[in-house]
């Protein structure tokens, strides 16, 4: 496999970590503290120049890497149909974006003005919080909109709607990244068992990790948000 498919990989096994992570939060209304942590970090990466160097060791998208096997795979579930939905929404905004310049310069202003910050106060959900104003004043004022399936109660607190905005923030930046590593949407249908096949040999390189729920989660009280 050459390197530039290995880049498109890891890339999508971000965006299926955001996504994957987006649909715990409306459904459950909690996630993965280290996952999250990996996705917000990579928006404030302006040095990597590709996936693997934003993104690091395969464990830390050990849960992308479940899900983007789980998505690209022949199985068919509730979970997978919305994770593949959000994640070709992300795909589209991506494709509206990158055609708008100044946007993009914008974002990232934005972005390293919030780094900045971050040194006074790190906290997970401050960056979040951050970066959700960001989405709202620049991806959401797009025609299109990502409709959020799950739990009202979740849903409608703010702070899950920031990380999950944040969150669309980071899977978008992932789809960006994949892009410049070759990536293109009419050609994923063809590949997809192959980048299943990379994730799978990626995940088996990864020591155990005890507890390890690689389970997707089932939907409760299901209601809808749009971001």
């Amino acid at each position: 496999m050459n390197n530039s498919f290995t880049q498109q990989t890891i890339a999508l096994a971000a965006v299926a970590q955001s996504v994957y992570l987006v649909n715990e939060i409306a459904t459950r209304g909690c996630c993965d503290n280290e996952a999250f942590d990996t996705c917000l970090e990579s928006l404030f990466d302006f040095e990597g120049d590709t996936p693997e160097a934003i993104y690091g060791e395969p464990s830390n998208l050990r849960m992308g890497l479940n899900a983007l096997a789980d998505m690209f795979g022949s199985e068919r579930s509730t979970q997978r149909q919305i994770l593949l939905r959000y994640a070709m929404s992300a795909l589209y905004l991506q494709s509206v974006l990158s055609k708008d310049d100044e946007k993009v310069a914008l974002i990232r202003s934005r972005l390293e003005h919030a780094k900045k910050n971050a040194a006074f106060d790190d906290s997970s959900q401050k960056m979040a919080s951050s970066i959700a104003g960001i989405y709202t004043d620049s991806v959401s004022q797009f025609h299109f909109r990502i409709q959020i399936s799950g739990n009202s109660q979740y849903l409608q607190n703010p702070a899950n709607a920031d990380r999950i905005r944040a969150l669309l923030m980071a899977a978008i930046r992932a789809l960006f990244l994949w892009r410049q590593s070759g990536g293109r949407r009419f050609k994923l249908l063809f590949v997809r068992g192959k980048h299943r096949k990379n994730a799978l040999n990626a995940l088996r390189s990864i020591p155990l990790k005890s507890c390890d729920d690689t389970q997707l989660p089932e939907r409760s009280d299901e209601n809808n948000k749009q971001d």
